[in-house]
C-alpha cells in the first residue's frame, strides 16, 4: 500500500499534503498553503493502516535483520518504513476538519510539529 499524501476526507478534500525540511503543508491552490503545526491544528489523531506490529516488534525485527544480514539488513529495514501508511484526523483552530493519508516520513515530521 502506497500513501496518497492527500486530504482524503473533510475540508480541503483532494488537496496535496507537502513535506519539506521545515514544515508539512496542505496545498490549497495557487501557491496558497496551510501549514500544519501547533498554531493551526487544535487536535489530531493518527491511525496506521496495514500494520500488525507495534513499534517494539518492528525495532526487534530491524535488530534481527541487522544481525542476520548485516548492513544490508539495516538498509532494508530503513526502506521498509517508507511503505507504512497513516491516516490522521485533524481538527483546525478555525473549526474545519480533515483526514489526511500520508507516508511514514510525513507522519514522523507532522507528529513532531504538533507535539
Amino acid at each position: 500500500m502506497v500513501a496518497k499524501n492527500k486530504v482524503v476526507d473533510g475540508s480541503y478534500l483532494g488537496k496535496i499534503v507537502r513535506y519539506s525540511s521545515r514544515q508539512v503543508s496542505i496545498i490549497t491552490g495557487n501557491d496558497e498553503t496551510i501549514d500544519l503545526n501547533d498554531s493551526s491544528v487544535k487536535e489530531y489523531e493518527a491511525l496506521e493502516l496495514g500494520s500488525k506490529n507495534n513499534a517494539s516488534d518492528e525495532f526487534m525485527l530491524d535488530v534481527a535483520g541487522g544481525a542476520l544480514l548485516g548492513f544490508i539488513g539495516i538498509i532494508f529495514g530503513l526502506f521498509a518504513n517508507k511503505k507504512r501508511v497513516f491516516v490522521i484526523s485533524l481538527e483546525f483552530n478555525d473549526g474545519n476538519k480533515s483526514k489526511i493519508e500520508v507516508n511514514y516520513k510525513i507522519y514522523k515530521k507532522l507528529t513532531r510539529l504538533l507535539a
